[in-house]
C-alpha cells in the first residue's frame, strides 16, 4: 500500500472514531432498536422462506372428510374425523416450521396448528356469524369459540402480533375444505372479544394488527429466566434475547426490554451498563 493511500485511510478511521464519540445517547438508542428492528424482520423472512420451500415437498394425505352435517338451532361439540385422524407428532418435529401436514382437499397446514384443530373444524356454519339479535346465546357461543382457538392458534404459531389480512386469509379462518371463510367484520368482532377480556388490543391506530396475550409479559419473564439458568447465562442483550430462538424472542422490542426491566425490578438481575441494554443474571 502507498504512503498516500495508507495517511488517507488513517484519516478516515480518525474522522469515523470522531464521528462515533459525538454520537447521542438517543442515537445510540434508536440505532440499537433498528437493529433489533432488522433481526425480527430477518428472522421472519426466514421462517416464511423456510415453509414455503417445505409446501413444495410431497407429503402423506390424511383420509377424506366425512360429509358436513346439516346446521342445527345450537353448536354441538362432537367428534369430527379431521381431528380423531391426526397424526401424532413429537413435541420436537411440531416446534419445527419446515414439516407441513397434508388435510383433505389439499389444504397444507405445520403440524402445531394440525394438532390444536378443534372439533367443529367440519362443520360449515361455525363460519356463519348468528343474529346476536335473534340468537345472543348462540352468538356469545360462537364468539367464545373462535376467541378461544385463536387465542391457540396464536401460541401454537408464536404469534405475537397479527394482521387482519393475515386472519383473512389464513387456515383455518379461511377454509377451502369446506369452502367457508370469516370475513373481516366478523374476524374484527373475534378480536374486540379478545379485547374486552384482556387477552388482546390493537397494535396500532388503524387497527390493522392486533398485539395477542396468550402468555403474560410477568409469564415470559420467568420462561426467560429459566431458560438463563438452564444455559449458564451470565449475562444477556436485548439482541441476544433476539437471537435465542425462543417463544420470547419475537416479542416487540419494547416488550422485551419490558422483560428486563422486570427481571432487573424482581433483583433476578441487574444492569451492566449505563443504557440499560445488558443485564447480569441473579443466581441464588
Amino acid at each position: 500500500m502507498s504512503l498516500f493511500r495508507r495517511k488517507k485511510k488513517e484519516k478516515r478511521k480518525e474522522e469515523e472514531s470522531e464521528s462515533i464519540s459525538t454520537t447521542s445517547q438517543e442515537e445510540i438508542d434508536e440505532i440499537i432498536s433498528k437493529a433489533v428492528e432488522i433481526a425480527l424482520l430477518d428472522e421472519t423472512e426466514s421462517r416464511e422462506e423456510t415453509q414455503e420451500q417445505a409446501l413444495k415437498k410431497p407429503v402423506p394425505s390424511l383420509p377424506s372428510m366425512t360429509s358436513l352435517q346439516s346446521v342445527s338451532r345450537s353448536i354441538p361439540h362432537e367428534s369430527s374425523s379431521l381431528v380423531s385422524s391426526r397424526a401424532s407428532v413429537s413435541a420436537k418435529s411440531a416446534s419445527s416450521v419446515s414439516r407441513v401436514v397434508q388435510l383433505p382437499g389439499g389444504v397444507r397446514v405445520r403440524p402445531e396448528v394440525q394438532q390444536i384443530l378443534p372439533t367443529w373444524i367440519e362443520k360449515k356454519y361455525y363460519w356463519a356469524r348468528p343474529d346476536p339479535r335473534k340468537h345472543p346465546d348462540l352468538h356469545q357461543s360462537w364468539l367464545e369459540e373462535w376467541g378461544s382457538f385463536l387465542l391457540k392458534w396464536a401460541e401454537a404459531t408464536r404469534t405475537h402480533v397479527v394482521s387482519i389480512p393475515h386472519l383473512i386469509s389464513e387456515f383455518p379462518f379461511n377454509n377451502p375444505i369446506i369452502k367457508a371463510k370469516l370475513l373481516e367484520p366478523e374476524i374484527r368482532e373475534i378480536c374486540e372479544h379478545l379485547i374486552y377480556k384482556n387477552l388482546a388490543k390493537w397494535y396500532d391506530k388503524t387497527k390493522r394488527r392486533l398485539r395477542i396475550y396468550w402468555k403474560t409479559l410477568e409469564e415470559f419473564a420467568e420462561d426467560l429466566y429459566d431458560w438463563a439458568f438452564l444455559r449458564g447465562e451470565s449475562f444477556a442483550t436485548l439482541m441476544d434475547l433476539v437471537q435465542a430462538g425462543q417463544p420470547w424472542s419475537n416479542l416487540p422490542p419494547k416488550e422485551l426490554q419490558q422483560l428486563m426491566e422486570f427481571l432487573v425490578k424482581e433483583r433476578r438481575a441487574e444492569w451492566a451498563d449505563e443504557e440499560k441494554r445488558t443485564i447480569q443474571f441473579i443466581y441464588e
